[in-house]
C-alpha cells in the first residue's frame, strides 16, 4: 500500500475519528476530499473492505494477528480481492484503526440524562441537552467487578420474584432444522436436527435504560435509554446476567473467573441464550408459519435495523416488525452474545445443545446496524473474542421455563 495513502488515511482518523470508517458513504466523501482524488485504486480496495466490515472486526478482535489472516481470507474468498491486495488493506487498516481494548470494570460514569441519556455532571439539577430534571440518586452505585474476578452471590436485595417480568415470552420447546442448506456460509453446514427445551427470551435487545439501573454505567457509543446497550464484551454480559438475577432476588447463573466460568442450567436466574436456543427463537420456534431467511420475514427491511436503512447507528429496540413469537431485533440493529464457545457443527441429532468444548471464541449472531444483508440472516453465524467491545454488538436475555 501507498505510504502516502496511509499517510493520508491516518490523518483522516486522526481529524475525524476512527468512526468516519464505519460509515461507506462517509469514508467515499472524505477519501475524495483528502486524497484530492488522488490514489483512486487504494480508495477503490479501502471501501471494497470497509463494506465487507474488515474495519469492525480489527477494532472489536483482541486477537489482532488471527484476526488479520482471517480478513485477508475473507476478501480473497468472498470479495475477489488478489492475496496481496487483501494482504495491503488489511495491514493498512490495522495500523491506523486498532488501539488497545478498554479496560474491563472500569469505574462508573455519569449519572445520565434519563431522556437523551446524555452523560451529565452530578451537581447538574437538569440535563443541559434537553432540560429533563435530573433525578438525585442518594445510596453510592455499587463497585462493579472486574470479569476476570470469581463471581460472587451476595444477599438479594430485592425478595424472590415468581412471575417472569415484563418483556419477556415464552418459546415452547421443539424440534427444528439448524443451519443453511445451501447459500450461506460453510459453518452454517451440515444441516442437523436439534431439540431444545422450553425457556423465556427478551422481547427486545437490553436496552441502555436496563444496563444502567443494574451496572451504574453506559459504554454505549450512541446514547440513549431506549437504544440497546453496545460495546459490552461476553464477560460484561455475564456480569450484567449475574448482578440483575441477584437483584431481582434470583439464583445466578454463572460462576467461576476468566476462562473458567460455568453455568449452572437449573438456576432461575438470567443467562445468555445458546447457540440453538437464538436460532430456534429467531426462526419462530416450533411450528413456524414460515422458514424466513430473517427474523419473521424475506423482506429484510421489515424486521431489521442494518446498512442499507440504519443511517449509520442504532435505533430504539422494537421500532422493527417483530417475528412470529413477538420478538423484535433478532436481524439487525446490535450483534447479540450467546453463551457457546464457537466451534464447527455435528451431523448428528442434539438436544439442547450448548457449543464447543473448547475454544476461545464466543458465538455472536443477528448482525447489526452496519452489516450488509447477508450477516443478518437468522441462520448466521459469527465470533468474537469475549473481551471484544464495539459499537455494534450487545445482547438478549433468557430465563429457564419455571413449568
Amino acid at each position: 500500500m501507498n505510504s502516502m495513502f496511509i499517510d493520508i488515511l491516518k490523518k483522516l482518523t486522526a481529524e475525524q475519528g476512527k468512526e468516519a470508517l464505519l460509515n461507506p458513504a462517509k469514508c467515499k466523501a472524505l477519501l475524495a476530499d483528502y486524497t484530492k482524488g488522488e490514489y483512486k485504486k487504494e480508495s477503490r480496495l479501502l471501501l471494497q473492505a470497509i463494506d465487507a466490515g474488515v474495519q469492525k472486526e480489527i477494532i472489536a478482535t483482541a486477537e489482532l494477528e488471527l484476526c488479520k489472516r482471517q480478513q485477508i481470507r475473507v476478501l480473497q474468498e468472498e470479495h475477489f480481492l488478489s492475496a496481496e491486495a487483501a494482504a495491503d488493506i488489511v495491514e493498512t487498516l490495522a495500523l491506523v484503526l486498532k488501539e488497545e481494548q478498554a479496560p474491563q470494570g472500569a469505574p462508573p460514569r455519569g449519572p445520565f440524562c434519563s431522556n437523551c441519556g446524555k452523560e451529565l455532571q452530578k451537581e447538574w439539577a437538569s440535563c443541559p441537552y434537553c432540560s429533563t430534571p435530573v433525578v438525585k440518586i442518594q445510596q453510592s452505585p455499587p463497585k462493579v467487578e472486574a470479569p476476570q474476578t470469581p463471581l460472587q452471590n451476595p444477599t438479594p436485595v430485592f425478595a424472590a420474584q415468581t412471575a417472569i417480568p415484563a418483556n419477556f415470552v415464552r418459546v415452547e420447546g421443539g424440534t427444528f432444522q439448524m443451519g443453511t442448506p445451501s447459500g450461506g456460509k460453510n459453518n452454517e453446514r451440515p444441516v442437523h436436527t436439534v431439540t431444545v427445551k422450553s425457556f423465556y427470551i427478551g422481547r427486545y435487545e437490553v436496552t441502555q435504560k436496563e444496563w444502567y439501573e443494574v451496572m451504574w454505567n453506559n459504554p454505549s457509543e450512541f446514547k440513549g435509554e431506549n437504544l440497546p446497550v453496545e460495546k459490552v464484551s461476553w464477560f460484561d454480559a455475564i456480569e450484567y446476567c449475574n448482578r440483575r438475577s441477584i437483584r431481582e432476588g434470583l439464583t445466578p447463573a454463572y460462576s467461576g473467573s476468566g476462562d473458567n466460568i460455568t453455568c449452572d442450567w437449573n438456576a432461575n436466574g438470567y443467562r445468555l441464550p445458546t447457540e440453538a436456543e437464538w436460532e430456534y427463537a429467531a426462526k419462530g420456534g416450533n411450528g413456524s408459519p414460515g422458514n424466513y431467511t430473517y427474523s419473521g420475514s424475506n423482506t429484510i427491511g421489515d424486521v431489521a435495523w442494518y446498512g442499507d436503512n440504519s443511517g449509520g447507528r442504532t435505533h430504539p429496540v422494537g421500532t422493527k416488525a417483530a417475528n412470529s413469537l413477538g420478538i423484535h431485533d433478532m436481524s439487525g440493529n446490535v450483534y447479540e452474545w450467546c453463551w457457546d464457545r464457537y466451534g464447527g457443527y455435528s451431523s448428528g441429532s442434539q438436544n439442547d445443545p450448548r457449543g464447543a468444548s473448547s475454544g476461545a471464541d464466543r458465538v455472536v449472531r443477528g448482525g447489526d446496524w452496519y452489516s450488509i444483508a447477508g450477516y443478518v440472516r437468522s441462520a448466521g453465524r459469527y465470533y468474537n473474542t469475549p473481551s471484544s467491545r464495539y459499537i455494534g454488538l450487545g445482547f438478549r436475555l433468557v430465563r429457564p421455563s419455571l413449568v
